[in-house]
């Protein structure tokens, strides 16, 4: 019993490396200060002397998601313009039975058709902006297909062979003056989902061109040692992908642009100066070829960015972040991950002394140590799962009782502390600005995320041993006896497009979990019953697992809002009392620019300064304004030019506002300073009321919405009129019965909207002579907030 008792801790070993990792980890980065690497200001614009193009490699599949990669290549380019940076496409077809398919020229001809529709809609930024290179399939003996000669990597080789006038006729089919891109210094590489954000092109350029992170290659190392052939950003999920299932929102991490961090902590770079290449960052051409070219075995390496960031040296810019989707559902996760392992077991020989060549034989291994480390420890990754499934396995069945429940409550508790040290130090992180009930809010859903993922990775755990044993032991055939599928790929985007995603699916695809639940159960039950009392948990728990993976990759659908009539109403006050604060504030005293604050008690008092923010937020209300009736159109546009008039005549520094102005004399606040938060919230606010603003010719004159402005204006001064007294302590006339009830009438005519033209004309009439009257009575009240709202009734009915 002993001895499966040690077999048992040996096997618990991995699970305990993952724990072990985690720790240095964490003590690494409180250790180590994160680090951002020099930089050329390139803001400016890029020399010449620094061309780069930008390069998609990516599959011919259909036209729709050609028309997808056309228009992702024109917004990569709109966010990063400049003479010196060009934008390529590389295309392939899939894999086929033979060279030429039925639909191949289609697909080819709308990808070029939608290339040269970008170069003759940018025709006048001046240099060849956009490019398409695609390749032919060639036979590939191994595989036994038509494919595209070493997928990725033999379309960069290829890209990389024009670029240095050493073009060798790979590509069939050009689109662009080839000859503009010759003598390019740098290629970003990107996926065909990964976005490139406002300008991260000339920061990666500049971070790449600085003198000390230039590549230094060592002859007799054969491998760059100093400076970097690669640099590789942060890589986020975007904001659109990271809703669409719990799977993503539990397991993808923070989406979005954090704008506060400028570089964050990774263990390989900050203590010994190396990042890891996943596939996505900047390269130089000529370092990337000396380094890699003619070094690799054909047919032989399925994931080569590790490989070729070990060879060229890569290194992490934390501060540049890129976004691609998450895959939504579970079971492409696997898929995706599933390829990653096979793609790690096949760089296993470069852990040994001679490696593998594209020349017959065998040659020296030329790797640090920190690479091999880097390798090894994808391996372990991997051998994670099974190890843990097997400790338990023996745990519940082989050890002896009292270390069977020693043994299950070590491993639980290794999966568990990686979770729990991230939720303690969440806790006890908190910025000194932040109040504690906001961050103590944080630090809970975040305590609730990293839960939910202990709690789904100890469910998920044998689907994910068969998923990793899968891989390995067909990596390891494939290897050493078929030689054959080394090249089997297929990306995330294209295994969740078509993937069945019911629940029936679900139960055929992890058929493993229900099995090895209730075959423990069974062993257990026999020979050890008493111990189903902490296994069977965990035994019931896999049993479900395949719906709780269709459960959480399910899509999830916006939730339809709908309002009691009693919350519009509530919503639709708030609404007119917030426009009030605009109308009042926002007038010729202040230069038709919005105070920033106004000020009840224990005084009145308006803060005579504004923001970019304030001002966008003020142009923003203008429109709203008019959707919900408070103004018509004529006076949106006359307050829009009057504030757009304004903003001409403040002084600005290199055409940035500063961030605080004066509203009387217009002269900005000390300390001068700009803020790029501000600055981008105007910039959101004028784009949105561009958009308004073109659609106002599509607008009714009189709708629907404008009657219930004028309700809205009607109630709310209903409210106010109702809540004061009849009298103030000096006797003077407040509200009199005869106001309230015209206003309720008023109100009472507004619930109905008339049905034709005509009768709309006749109402406005009749509430524009009735508003006069309630004015006229309204003024002779002694409280100046009753007087007010007359006077808005009556300005908003005529």
């Amino acid at each position: 019993g002993w001895g499966w008792t040690v077999l048992a801790g040996g096997l618990a070993l991995l699970p305990g490396s993952q724990f072990a990792v985690s720790v240095v980890n964490f003590f690494a980065s409180l250790w180590v200060a994160p680090k951002a690497l020099p930089r050329l200001d390139f803001t400016s614009g890029v020399p010449s002397s620094y061309r780069t193009v930008v390069a998609v490699p990516t599959m011919l599949t259909s036209a729709g998601a050609i028309d997808e990669l056309i228009e992702g290549l024109e917004v990569r380019y709109l966010a990063n313009r400049d003479p010196a940076i060009h934008f390529a496409l590389l295309t392939d077809f899939t894999d086929a039975p033979q060279r030429e398919m039925p639909g191949d020229e289609e697909l080819l001809k709308h990808v070029k058709e939608g290339i040269e529709g970008l170069r003759t809609k940018y025709r006048g930024e001046g240099a060849e902006i956009f490019f398409l290179l695609h390749r032919s399939r060639l036979w590939n003996e191994s595989e036994g297909v038509w494919m595209g000669y070493e997928r990725k990597r033999g379309k960069l080789a290829a890209l990389n062979a024009v670029l240095r006038a050493e073009d060798r006729g790979e590509f069939s089919l050009v689109a662009g003056e080839v000859a503009a891109l010759r003598g390019t210094d740098y290629v970003i590489t990107l996926d065909t989902d990964t976005q490139l954000p406002r300008d991260s092109a000339k920061l990666l350029i500049g971070t790449m061109a600085h003198p000390l992170n230039r590549p230094v290659y060592d002859e007799k190392a054969g491998r760059v040692t100093d400076g970097y052939t690669i640099l590789q950003p942060r890589v986020a999920i975007n904001l659109p992908s990271a809703g669409r299932s719990w799977f993503v929102r539990l397991f993808a991490g923070e989406p979005g642009i954090d704008p506060y961090t400028r570089a964050v902590s990774d263990v390989y770079q900050d203590v010994f100066g190396e990042g890891s290449f996943i596939g996505k960052g900047i390269y130089d051409v000529e370092s990337f070829e000396r380094g890699c070219a003619e070094r690799f075995p054909e047919n032989a390496i399925l994931s080569h960015d590790l490989l070729e960031g070990c060879h060229v040296r890569s290194g992490l810019v934390s501060d540049v972040q890129l976004f691609e989707d998450h895959p939504s559902r579970y079971d492409a996760d696997v898929s995706r991950r599933h390829r990653w392992m096979r793609g790690d077991w096949q760089i296993m020989p470069w852990l040994l002394p001679k490696v593998p060549a594209m020349k017959p034989g065998r040659i020296r291994n030329g790797l640090s140590g920190l690479s091999r480390w880097k390798i090894a420890d994808n391996l372990r990754r991997s051998l994670w799962a099974p190890a843990t499934l097997a400790a338990l396995g023996v745990a519940w069945t082989a050890a002896p009782a009292p270390m069977g429940r020693v043994l299950t409550t070590l491993i639980v508790g290794m999966i568990a502390l990686p979770h729990l040290l991230a939720i303690g130090l969440d806790l006890l992180r908190r910025p000194t600005d932040l109040p504690v009930v906001v961050h103590l809010r944080f630090a809970g859903a975040n305590a609730l995320r990293q839960s939910a993922q202990f709690v789904f990775s100890l469910i998920f755990l044998p689907h994910e041993a068969m998923v990793s044993v899968d891989a390995i032991a067909r990596t390891l055939a494939r290897m050493g006896v078929t030689r054959r599928k080394l090249l089997e790929w297929r990306t995330s985007s294209d295994a969740e497009r078509t993937a069945r995603t019911d629940l029936g699916a679900s139960w055929r695809a992890m058929w493993f979990q229900p099995a090895v639940a209730a075959t423990g159960a069974l062993a257990i039950g026999l020979f050890h019953p008493l111990r189903l009392a902490y296994a069977g948990p965990l035994l019931g728990a896999w049993a479900l697992a395949p719906w709780a993976a269709w459960w959480l990759s399910r899509a999830i659908a916006p939730r339809a809002v709908v309002l009691s009539a009693e919350q519009e109403r509530f919503l639709r006050r708030l609404a007119r009392l917030t426009w009030r604060y605009f109308e009042t504030f926002v007038e010729a005293s202040n230069n038709w620019l919005p105070p920033d604050n106004y000020q009840e008690h224990p005084a009145e008092a308006v803060a005579p300064r504004t923001s970019p923010t304030n001002i966008g937020l003020a142009l923003l209300a203008n429109l709203t304004a008019m959707d919900f009736g408070y103004i018509p159109g004529a006076e949106l546009l006359d307050r829009t030019a009057r504030q757009l008039e304004i903003l001409h005549r403040l002084e600005r520094y290199h055409g940035h506002f500063f961030n605080w102005y004066d509203t009387r004399t217009l002269r900005p606040l000390n300390p001068l300073y700009v803020s790029s938060v501000d600055s981008g919230n105007l910039m959101g606010h004028l784009m949105v009321l561009a958009v308004g603003l073109r659609e106002m010719s599509h607008r009714p004159v009189a709708g629907p919405h404008a009657l219930a402005g004028l309700r809205d204006t009607a109630r709310c001064f209903l409210d106010a009129a109702r809540a004061k007294p009849k009298e103030d302590a000096g006797g003077r006339a407040m509200v009199s019965s005869e106001l309230v009830r015209r206003l309720e009438s008023i109100e009472s005519e507004l619930a109905h909207g008339p049905g034709t033209l005509s009768a709309l004309l006749m109402l406005l009439r009749r509430l524009s002579r009735g508003a006069g009257e309630v004015m006229a009575i309204a003024n002779d009240s002694a409280d100046p907030e009753v007087r007010w709202w007359g006077k808005a009734l009556d300005r908003s009915c005529r």
